[in-house]
């Protein structure tokens, strides 16, 4: 059960991490 919820905080985590880059990339693309 413990390995469930750390595979489960690390995919969240990394979710996080690729939608805040999917942000500042469209916001870098439409400012230009």
């Amino acid at each position: 059960m413990m390995a469930v919820a750390m595979l489960v905080t690390a995919i969240c985590s990394f979710l996080i991490s690729l939608l805040t880059f999917v942000i500042l990339l469209i916001e870098k693309i439409t400012k230009k």
